[in-house]
């Protein structure tokens, strides 16, 4: 059985997730070092209303269970 990665992300408090999920092209995670930000990047195919620089993310990912990766904030549009 293959398993099917799922995806969890709130934008400025609300749950996207949905909206997002049938036409998301990419989603990644970068875990950085001690000093270093980490760092999340997505692709949507389609029209939807860009977040703003300083909007506030939050990730999860896994397979059964998702697991919270950060909350972000938005710097390049």
């Amino acid at each position: 059985m293959v398993r099917k990665p799922k995806f969890k992300l709130i934008a400025k408090g609300e749950d996207i997730t949905e909206k997002l999920s049938k036409n998301l092209i990419n989603i990644s995670y970068e875990d950085k070092e001690k000093a270093e930000s980490d760092e999340i990047s997505l692709s949507v195919f389609g029209l939807y209303s860009k977040p703003l620089f300083g909007d506030s993310l939050e990730l999860w990912l896994g397979f059964e269970k998702l697991y919270k990766c950060g909350s972000f904030s938005v710097n390049v549009v």
